[in-house]
C-alpha cells in the first residue's frame, strides 16, 4: 500500500476505483496514516481519503477541531 505525497485531483479514475479494506491496523498502516496527516496539513485540509493521496485502500482521516 503506497501512499505518495501528491494529491490526486478529480476527475481521476483513481478516485472512483474500488479500494481494498485493511484487515488489521499494523505498524505499516499506522506509518501510512501518519504520512496522510502530513499531506493533509501541507494542503491545509480538514480531511483526506487514501485514494486522494494515491493509495488503493479505504482509510480516511478527519481533523475535527475541538
Amino acid at each position: 500500500m503506497l501512499i505518495p505525497t501528491e494529491l490526486v485531483i478529480y476527475p481521476s479514475n483513481h478516485l472512483v476505483a474500488k479500494n481494498q479494506s485493511i484487515p488489521a491496523y499494523t505498524a505499516d498502516v499506522a506509518a501510512k496514516v501518519a504520512e496522510m496527516w502530513k499531506v493533509m496539513a501541507q494542503a491545509d485540509g480538514s480531511g483526506l481519503a487514501a485514494p486522494q493521496n494515491g493509495g488503493d485502500v479505504r482509510p480516511f482521516i478527519l481533523d475535527v477541531p475541538g
